[in-house]
């Protein structure tokens, strides 16, 4: 039978702890992983007390507020620059329940040529250092990881504040960046999409919140008869034409945004 290790290996954790704290250029990615573990209030409290950029994956949207001034907006290929700018020259990568996939970083060796310690926590072993070498990987369950990970800062913290050199104002300009492009037309909204361009313009233009937004995120398709009114579902549309619509439909409701 499958019996994860559910506790992080502490001496690993403070070894995480070590390098977040000694970061000039810290980023803090995180996936599904987070969802699933109901870990979004560890998550949240961690990327308060460190004060870092802080992106999701589409599966792990919701897990940090969409409106906090440290959230960057979604990576990846269909994801926003100042999250894949941020994640590409950072020196110091938290990964949290996400698994580094191709929509993501795209070839591991491009990815590879900027160096920067990664700090990788999951629940599944399988998925550490399966796609990208990883500095300090911690097996565990993520919220009780988390919650062992933030009582080490706070005790850190008490020690010792944290001083934020030249490499952070360069991080926090993404940030500052990402606010002033996309999140003024943030729409509030619990909705259900199919694949494709419905994915994408949600994840991008939609205020994420937890455990209401429902995707197939690559698993065939949504049935025409699971699409609810006033969803994103493909409606008997086709092709060309279901994108067109969809385009026009998006439009329509940023518009009313501005």
């Amino acid at each position: 039978s499958y019996n994860p290790v559910v506790k992080g290996h502490q001496g690993q954790i403070k070894k995480a702890l070590q390098l977040l704290m000694q970061a000039e250029r810290p980023m803090i990615y995180t996936g599904g992983g987070v969802i699933l573990a109901n870990a979004a209030p560890e998550l949240n409290r961690l990327v308060d007390l460190l004060g870092y950029p802080c992106t999701n994956t589409l599966m792990g949207l919701g897990g940090y507020r969409a409106s906090d001034p440290k959230f960057v907006g979604m990576l990846g290929m269909h994801g926003t620059y100042e999250a894949n700018m941020a994640m590409q020259h950072c020196d110091v990568l938290l990964a949290v329940g996400a698994r580094f996939d191709d929509r993501v970083i795209g070839n591991p060796k491009h990815f590879a040529q900027n160096p920067r310690k990664i700090i990788h926590v999951d629940v599944d072993p399988s998925s550490i250092s399966k796609r990208v070498k990883v500095d300090v990987p911690i097996v565990g369950d993520v919220r009780e990881t988390l919650q062992d990970l933030i009582a080490l800062i706070e005790q850190q913290i008490a020690l010792q504040p944290r001083e934020h050199g030249g490499g952070w104002r360069r991080m926090r300009g993404f940030v500052v960046e990402f606010h002033i492009q996309v999140q003024q037309h943030a729409l509030r909204v619990a909705g259900l999409t199919a694949h494709g361009i419905k994915q994408r313009m949600t994840g991008l233009h939609v205020e994420r919140l937890r455990r209401v937004r429902l995707a197939h995120a690559g698993l065939g398709g949504i049935p025409q008869q699971l699409s609810p009114r006033g969803s994103l579902g493909h409606e008997g549309l086709r092709g060309g034409e279901h994108v067109q619509r969809h385009a026009r439909v998006t439009r329509q409701r940023l518009q009313h945004l501005q």
